[in-house]
């Protein structure tokens, strides 16, 4: 059996998927085609699309995000070819639970993203990530911090999920991912950001920076749903 592709700037989190539905497998790829009708048979609508670039050789590689509305899981998947080309293999990422899905183009803060504990807490929990993983201490910050930054650049949260991941027998831990979307960013340019956080502290790496961020059909006709519903 192939192997999933990694992204290797998620190392600190990599683990078995856990779900309360029968869920893509971490090591399950699949064609463009199989994967869709794998994802459809889960109720999994793709929702935005991006590309990402390798650290190998900085080609890009296509980055997908889908969403069930219904019971809010979500998958991140990723493809050997970039988006707009067909895929011979899309593996799993991440698989998201108790997803919240928003529109970017919208302004102003979200308060329900954001980390009640202090930022110098953050910081205790990114000295220890960092050191465990044997990462740069510059990868790790509070993610309100984080977050306020990069509003100023015009960029916001369009989704917010957990990830639970089953790290041995006896401990487990959970991960918020929060992804950053700019729909006004010229071509070529970084348009969405990955990060995962740590709980309750909200210490947070960055994933893969994002390029050619936007939502679909699909994504367009949810936000315009849950606009409405909120009226």
């Amino acid at each position: 059996m192939k192997k999933p592709i990694k992204h290797t700037a998620f190392i600190t989190f990599t683990a078995t998927f856990m779900s309360v539905i029968p869920a893509i497998s971490s090591a399950e790829c699949h064609s463009q085609t199989e994967m869709a009708g794998r994802l459809a048979a889960l109720g999994q609508k793709e929702i935005i699309t991006a590309n990402y670039k390798t650290q190998e050789t900085g080609e890009k590689r296509g980055w997908i995000l889908t969403l069930n509305p219904n019971d809010r899981i979500g998958y991140i998947l990723i493809a050997d070819k970039p988006i707009g080309e067909i895929a011979s293999r899309i593996c799993p990422s991440s698989l998201l639970e108790k997803v919240n899905f928003f529109d970017v183009r919208q302004p102003g803060w979200l308060p329900e993203v954001l980390f009640k504990a202090p930022n110098k807490d953050a910081e205790i929990a990114c000295k220890k990530l960092t050191a465990a993983a044997n990462l740069k201490r510059s990868l790790c910050a509070p993610f309100n911090e984080i977050a306020a930054n990069l509003d100023n650049q015009g960029f916001r949260v369009t989704l917010h999920g957990f990830e639970v991941r089953q790290l041995n027998p006896e401990e487990s831990t959970a991960v918020v991912y929060s992804i950053f979307g700019n729909l006004n960013g010229a071509e070529n340019r970084v348009s969405g950001y990955i990060y995962a956080s740590s709980i309750p502290e909200g210490a947070s790496i960055k994933g893969p920076e994002l390029y050619d961020f936007q939502y679909t059909k699909e994504g367009l006709l949810l936000l315009s749903i849950s606009k409405a519903n909120r009226q």
